[in-house]
């Protein structure tokens, strides 16, 4: 008798993560949302739709429970972006974010100084960048310049960095990124290798922190789910039960937790 008591909470118990899991994803789609509709708001806080501020404004035209032209100051072509973006095909946007596939900013090999136009795409121009590995993060935020709700930054290691729970899944920096570092994946991802280098000669001879191919997270997943393709790491997140066995045995933390 007493395994049966065990087999119904053991059930009660899973049937309680799932649902914990189902909403735990749809408020993190929520919030990208809100955070969208915000980004197309003026951030007057101008209190003349009726609510407190912009912010409170974008969550009730989310709900559905306002229009938003009821802002006196935004402008047509916003309101144009916002009707594009919430058609039922714009909406699958939503279903991914943006990973930069490099972090190693300071601890990569710098050949030398570049002195130029403080962008990615004119430092690419000249031999691929200052760094000995050409598929370093050149930090000089491209990408950032062009996502509408600011879910990029340079972080302290000079480096791109994807704040996904403003990430809208737009994918402008995918476009902007002259080494394609950036690409979009599942929004439901939790690990992802951070590196993309394709040198021939070892890594640690350019980065401190690169893959070095030892294959130990290939041979750890359990689920099969991290191969190798074209010299680089990759997860198929269809496979990936974020049990983070990958991410321990990384010894140069290349797969990294992304939430």
């Amino acid at each position: 008798m007493i395994y049966v008591y065990i087999l119904v909470l053991a059930i009660a118990v899973l049937a309680t993560i799932v649902c914990i899991n189902l909403v735990t994803k749809q408020r993190k789609k929520d919030n990208r949302e809100i955070v969208y509709i915000q980004s197309l708001l003026p951030d007057l806080n101008c209190k003349k739709c009726g609510e407190k501020g912009c912010k409170s404004f974008a969550v009730r035209v989310k709900n559905k429970e306002k229009s938003i032209t009821a802002c006196p100051f935004i402008s047509s072509q916003d309101i144009d972006k916002y009707r594009k973006y919430f058609t039922e095909e714009q909406s699958a946007n939503f279903q991914q974010v943006a990973v930069v596939h490099c972090h190693g900013g300071c601890d990569a090999c710098q050949l030398t100084e570049y002195v130029g136009s403080q962008t990615c795409a004119s430092e690419n121009c000249v031999k691929k960048g200052r760094f000995s590995c050409k598929n370093a993060c050149l930090g000089h935020g491209d990408c950032a310049k062009v996502c509408p709700t600011q879910a990029i930054i340079i972080n302290e290691k000079g480096v791109a960095e994807v704040l996904q729970e403003r990430c809208i899944g737009c994918g402008h920096c995918e476009k902007m990124c002259p080494k394609h570092l950036i690409q979009m994946i599942s929004a439901n991802a939790y690990v992802q290798p951070l590196c993309a280098y394709t040198g021939s000669q070892p890594v640690q001879d350019d980065c401190k922190v690169g893959c070095t191919k030892c294959m130990r997270c290939i041979q750890t997943c359990p689920t099969g789910a991290i191969y190798e393709k074209d010299g680089v790491i990759k997860i198929d997140h269809s496979k990936c039960t974020s049990c983070l066995a990958c991410v321990r045995v990384c010894p140069t933390h290349v797969i990294s937790r992304i939430k």
